[in-house]
């Protein structure tokens, strides 16, 4: 607490005032040879001094904390203020017909956002606007907390999305279940190739990735939470952490069994995690919680690479190359690819703006 707590003449009492401020008339000070500038500088100062009139004993020492060391000191804490969120989140990155609104997006998530941050240890305002830079990209500014997927056509190449598939929008909560736990709501999209409407790759299948290995797995596993935590194995990992399942449950790494290289479930020997609901990923309290956990335990090089870089926006080439290039290495460690890279540097470096 040095520079914190502070035992001294209080700066609101006069009383001190000339013995306080006199070396400013010595050699090489401020008001050297300036004797009526220094007296009209006492005169100012007296204006703002108001210790006469509380009643309280002049010319004590009180006890105080110093301003600068207190904002110094909790701006440490991380803690996102209401005003900041909304500068990085701001309404302009909706679309006018968002629900909920941007308004209630923003206060759901706040408090999980703040916890996670302390919990994690993401509170340093580069950690920070790496997390959010990314979450942006990742939640679609908080509004899908769930992957969603496509309609179209599926052929031996893969699925073909035309528009965006309603059904996988519905949040789960409303839905009641973990969407494909219904044999009617069988997707084929998160078990196939994955093209958008213009032909361009956006992933990879699903299907025994990850740990997944049931027919469903590739849905059931979809992506969840700010970092999108998918498949069965991630699941697993953070069920262990929350202490939802046991780790002596099921075999560990049961994905190197030969039959899952094989894929034939029903020739497996090793016993995969039991996860019986998925959704859970999802809701406020741990959808944010679920995101630090994957980028601090399922990826611990990402939070080392973000320390190399720097709290405020790059300016020069050489700090726009670095910038650029850390920013690509933790799309890689979180996406496993460069999808969407451009706009998480953009994300970040506004987050860097508000942030410091």
């Amino acid at each position: 607490m040095r520079g914190f707590i502070c035992l001294a003449p209080s700066e609101w009492d006069s009383t001190n005032l000339e013995r306080r401020y006199a070396k400013l008339l010595q050699t090489g000070e401020h008001f050297e040879g300036k004797k009526d500038n220094y007296d009209k500088f006492i005169a100012f100062v007296r204006q703002f001094q108001f210790w006469d009139k509380t009643g309280l004993p002049k010319g004590e020492k009180v006890w105080f904390f110093h301003p600068l060391a207190f904002i110094r000191h909790f701006r440490k804490c991380g803690w996102l203020f209401t005003e900041e969120f909304k500068q990085i989140y701001a309404d302009v990155r909706y679309s006018k017909h968002q629900r909920p609104p941007p308004q209630q997006l923003r206060s759901t998530y706040l408090l999980p956002l703040n916890l996670a941050i302390r919990k994690f240890g993401l509170s340093s305002p580069t950690r920070m606007a790496h997390f959010l830079g990314q979450g942006a990209v990742e939640s679609a500014w908080l509004s899908s907390m769930q992957e969603t997927s496509m309609a179209g056509r599926l052929d031996d190449a893969g699925f073909h999305g035309s528009v965006k598939n309603p059904a996988s929008m519905l949040p789960e909560t409303e839905l009641g279940h973990w969407y494909g736990e219904l044999p009617v709501e069988a997707d084929a999209w998160y078990r196939s190739k994955k093209f958008n409407s213009h032909g361009g790759l956006i992933s990879g299948s699903y299907d025994w990735k990850n740990g997944n290995c049931d027919p469903i797995d590739a849905q059931k596993f979809r992506g969840r939470g700010f970092k999108q935590l998918t498949g069965r194995s991630n699941y697993a990992d953070y069920w262990i952490f929350r202490g939802w399942i046991l780790s002596s449950s099921f075999s560990p790494n049961w994905w190197t069994d030969p039959a899952y290289r094989n894929h034939n479930r029903q020739a497996m020997i090793k016993i995969p995690a039991e996860i019986r609901s998925p959704q859970d990923v999802a809701l406020p309290e741990n959808c944010i919680d679920s995101g630090g956990f994957y980028l601090r335990f399922q990826r611990p090089e990402v939070a080392r690479c973000i320390d190399h870089d720097q709290p405020m926006p790059a300016n020069s080439i050489t700090e726009l190359t670095k910038e650029k290039e850390i920013s690509a290495a933790v799309t890689y460690a979180i996406n496993g690819g460069h999808m969407d890279e451009t706009s998480r540097l953009a994300f970040t470096r506004l987050a860097k703006t508000v942030l410091l």
